[in-house]
């Protein structure tokens, strides 16, 4: 039987994780406690360990993509079983699942913060600026 392996919660105020590598492919074989991803919130990294064990039938987002929790990220079962039940976004064939809701590549949600933090400083002077508390939340390049 498939199942669908979705992004984690990892707080009460975790609204999405950015998916930073895959440990895994699209048909890999996996056991129960192999590593499939690496994900990040604003302030701490974690890995996803799969479940189950079986092939890895689909992964519907890359490297880089900023996920909501408890969306389905892949899907793990056996060969020739049917995934279009897991699709993000629910729609059968929506092959671009990742296109859908609130998902936005990791560039684009680092120039958010940042403009949020450019609007947050204030003049202290002729020679510069004086940075909020928090500037260190810019992920790194």
């Amino acid at each position: 039987m498939a199942t669908p392996v979705v992004m984690p919660r990892q707080g009460n105020t975790v609204e999405s994780c950015i998916l930073t590598q895959w440990f895994v492919k699209k048909g890999d074989r996996v056991k129960e406690g192999d590593l499939l991803f690496a994900y990040e919130t604003d302030k701490a990294a974690f890995e996803e360990e799969a479940k189950v064990s079986g092939t890895v039938l689909e992964i519907f987002f890359n490297e880089g993509d900023d996920i909501p929790v408890l969306t389905n990220v892949c899907v793990i079962g056996e060969e020739g079983e049917d995934i279009t039940p897991f699709i993000p976004g629910g729609a059968p064939g929506n092959e671009e699942g990742r296109e859908t809701g609130k998902i936005e590549p990791l560039e684009k949600r680092r120039m958010k913060l940042k403009s949020r933090l450019k609007q947050s400083w204030r003049k202290t002077g002729k020679n510069g600026y004086s940075y909020p508390r928090g500037q260190e939340i810019l992920p790194k390049k």
